[in-house]
This record gives C-alpha cells, sequence and structure tokens, in this order.
C-alpha cells in the first residue's frame, strides 16, 4: 500500500469522520446565521476546466450563487448520484446539530439497469431519502421512480428539471451548410455498451455523408483503452469505421464548442433519468434523437427533437430501435433549421438556471423556518 493511501485510510478519513464533520455543523448551531449557509457534501468542487460528471457538474453552476459553507453550514445539500463517502454520517452530524438536509434526487436502482446489487444500492440511497428535509426531484420520472423503489415519504418534495448556464451553452451563428459534414454527437459518461453500439448501428442506416462524434469515457470497460478499442471493433464490424470520430472525457468549458461543432444530438441511453447532457445540447442548438421514455419527454418538447417509441421497463433493459433512430435523424436533419431553433426556445423554457436557483433560495429559506 503506498504512503497517500496509508495516510488517506489511517489520517485523512479518521479525521474527517471524527472531528470535522460534526464541528462543521456544530459550529453553524453555536454561531447561527440568518442566512442560508449551504455545504454540498465536498471539501471542494471541481472547476469549469477541469474533468466532471453527473451531479458535479450541476454543483459547478450553484456554488457560484451559493459560495461553498465548510464551515457554520446550517444545510447539507446532496445529489444522489454523486454522494460523497461520508454522506450518511454527515446526514447524521446535521440532523444532530440542528442543520436541514435537502437531497436533489436523480434516478435509482433497479433490475434492469443494476442486475445485481440494486436492492442494497436502494436501502443506502433510500435512508438518505426518508431522512431528508426536502426532497428536490430532477423529474417527474425520479420522483415516480423514488416513489417506486425507495419508498413513500412524508417530508415536502418539489420536481425541478437539471438547469443549464444559456449564456455559456448557445449556438454558434451559423447556416448548417456552413458546417458541412452533418454530425451527430453521442456524448457523456457512457455507463453502458449499448449506448455505443446502438449509435454505431444507426450510423449503418444513414447516408454516407453523416458523421459519428463519440465524446466522453468507455466507463463499462476494465479501462478506457479496452473500451475505445470495442468501439473500434464494433466501427469495424459495421463498415463505419471511416465515419466515426472518438474522443476521450472534456470539461464545461470544451463542452461548450464541442456542442456547437456538431449538428444534433443523438442519445441512445435507455431510462435516463434527466441527463444535464440533453439540456446543454438544446441550449447549444442542437436538436436531440432518443427514446421516449424515463425523463427525455419531459425534457425534450415536440419542436426541439424527435423520441422513439419505447417502453419503460424496469425489470429487463430495452434499447432503442436504431432503424427508428436512424429514420427520426433523417427527419431532424431534413427540417435541421426549424428544429435547431426550437431546440433553444425548449431549452430557454425550461431549462434557464436562474429560475432553478430562485426556487433553491426559496427552499432553503422554507426549511430553515420550519420547525425543528
Amino acid at each position: 500500500m503506498t504512503l497517500a493511501r496509508l495516510l488517506d485510510r489511517f489520517l485523512r478519513r479518521p479525521f474527517e469522520i471524527l472531528l470535522k464533520t460534526p464541528l462543521r455543523f456544530a459550529a453553524g448551531r453555536i454561531f447561527p446565521a440568518r442566512e442560508p449557509r449551504v455545504f454540498p457534501g465536498y471539501e471542494r468542487i471541481p472547476g469549469r476546466g477541469e474533468s466532471a460528471s453527473g451531479g458535479l457538474v450541476k454543483l459547478q453552476d450553484w456554488v457560484e450563487r451559493y459560495p461553498n459553507a465548510r464551515w457554520r453550514a446550517n444545510i447539507l445539500y446532496l445529489i444522489s448520484s454523486a454522494l460523497p463517502w461520508t454522506a450518511r454520517w454527515q446526514v447524521r452530524c446535521a440532523r444532530f446539530c440542528g442543520a436541514r438536509v435537502v437531497l436533489n434526487q436523480n434516478g435509482v436502482a433497479y433490475p434492469a439497469w443494476l442486475p445485481e446489487g440494486w436492492e442494497e444500492e436502494n436501502r443506502r440511497k433510500g435512508w438518505i431519502y426518508q431522512h431528508a428535509d426536502f426532497v428536490i426531484h430532477q423529474s417527474e420520472f425520479c420522483r415516480r421512480s423514488a416513489e417506486r423503489f425507495l419508498g413513500e415519504r412524508t417530508g415536502k418534495a418539489e420536481t425541478l428539471l437539471n438547469p443549464v448556464n444559456l449564456a455559456a451553452f448557445s449556438p454558434r451563428q451559423r447556416s448548417p451548410e456552413q458546417s458541412a459534414p452533418f454530425q451527430l454527437l453521442l456524448a457523456g459518461t457512457h455507463q453502458f455498451g449499448y449506448r455505443v453500439r446502438v449509435a454505431l448501428e444507426t450510423l449503418q442506416y444513414l447516408p454516407a455523408d453523416i458523421v459519428l462524434v463519440i465524446r466522453g469515457r468507455p466507463v463499462w470497460a476494465m479501462s478506457e483503452d479496452q473500451g475505445w478499442q470495442e468501439v473500434s471493433k464494433w466501427a469495424e464490424d459495421r463498415s463505419v469505421q471511416a465515419r466515426v470520430v472518438c474522443g476521450g472525457s472534456y470539461s464545461q468549458r470544451e463542452a461548450v464548442e464541442m456542442f456547437r461543432s456538431c449538428h444534433l444530438l443523438l442519445h441512445t441511453q435507455s431510462m435516463d433519468a434527466c441527463p444535464r447532457l440533453v439540456a446543454e445540447a438544446l441550449a447549444s442548438g442542437l436538436p436531440v434523437v432518443g427514446p421516449a421514455n424515463g425523463g427525455l419527454p419531459e425534457m425534450v418538447g415536440p419542436e426541439a427533437g424527435v423520441l422513439v417509441p419505447l417502453e419503460e421497463d424496469f425489470s429487463e433493459e430495452k434499447v432503442p430501435d436504431p432503424r427508428q433512430l436512424a429514420e427520426a435523424v433523417r427527419e431532424v436533419r431534413a427540417n435541421h433549421a426549424s428544429y435547431r431553433a426550437g431546440a433553444r426556445r425548449c431549452a430557454e423554457e425550461r431549462f434557464d438556471r436562474d429560475p432553478w436557483l430562485a426556487a433553491h433560495e426559496r427552499i432553503f429559506r422554507e426549511v430553515l423556518g420550519a420547525a425543528p
């Protein structure tokens, strides 16, 4: 075991558990503040120039409005898809010291997604869900899933779709003809290999002048190198390797140009709860093609893309039909200017960051004013 791991196990972690976390919230009780002082579960949130994914990306916007209150915290704000390793201990300390717990609830575990261990995963996260003073569901799909798999709760809750910075993520002023070839984007953290396979199969049924750009990490494999080797083999097997461009992970700053350089987001994941990736793409003027299940129907209006039929099934994995996805891509390409304008309009109506932050301010003040 390396020195760094020894220090982490026997010095940093005991200090975090036994001393720092309790003092963080105890100080907030001894020296109370009238204004919300919010600790997001992490000492440090990655900057926009750093690689980050999932719930941590949301916090990059959030900490600009609410500075990370490492001491004298009176609210603990947790995101279910990015829980710190001390999350349960933090909840216990916060509640003991009179601080409030607000949980941003993403998706849950279920057999089709996690065949082995889904029940244990839900027990772990369900404890926090049940002990939160307020739950913010990222979509109505998230709310229904939580009620089904985490159980009913008596505390207050609200649904707020994941936001996007509309000033940072915006369309490039160009016409589609100025940026040939027509580029499909498959991006995000690729937890499941089928996301990439379905996209490659979709490319098979599309004209030869359409290119697929793949960005993100292939985390289903043992290593990134192995994952990209599998992607290369799948592309060769489908004779589309000349039309595939692969790239690695990206930061929030790099994401802006990534979206602007493409024409359409191909989102092949089934039962996705509320992917911020989709909100960022729409804000950037990218229409979306994907399955009509999970949270996508709440995010993508008919003016902003085409969603293909796919049933909602928690027990068995269902994937979108590549032929239907290809037909949807053709439809969007044929009317790209209209869909492009509709994508931005949809983002402005549904994902503006400012109302999302204002709702948080209201919720924080509400929980602080509630009786213990």
